[in-house]
């Protein structure tokens, strides 16, 4: 799976994905990468959407929590006026 992703966000050869725990990894790539991989979310990996915080070396892993993400919509021939 991380083959996949580091492709897929095309992450040259610096970039790591590391597993904390499960079900939560440690993405570290350089600041373009992540802007550009963030830019084009939201991203899913086996029907699973993947959520990102920033990292703070003051929070133990439990401590984070993921629970909003941002999608964009894009509607046709939405009625105006309701």
């Amino acid at each position: 799976m991380m083959g996949t992703i580091k492709a897929i966000w095309k992450l040259n050869r610096k970039a790591e994905i590391l597993a904390v725990e499960e079900n939560l990894f440690l993405f570290k790539f350089q600041r373009e990468a992540k802007n550009r991989v963030l830019e084009e979310a939201p991203w899913t990996c086996d029907k699973h959407l993947l959520l990102f915080k920033d990292f703070d070396r003051d929070l133990r892993p439990e401590q984070y929590v993921f629970n909003t993400t941002t999608f964009y919509l894009k509607m046709y021939d939405l009625p105006l006026g309701m």
